[in-house]
């Protein structure tokens, strides 16, 4: 099984970063950035969090 990395996703609006989830190092030379949409708390609202590193 390939070691998975820390991510964190940060507010697209915002630029808050409160989500953290891991990502498989062999998917992440493969596919973009991961892009959710997620609650942030400044904002208020449901707005798309993109993928940031530490």
């Amino acid at each position: 099984m390939p070691p998975r990395e820390w991510i964190f996703l940060e507010c697209s609006e915002c630029g808050t970063r409160y989500y953290r989830t891991t990502k498989s190092t062999s998917t992440m030379k493969q596919a973009g950035k991961l892009e959710l949409s997620k609650f942030c708390p400044k904002c208020r609202l449901h707005r798309p969090h993109k993928e940031r590193k530490k």
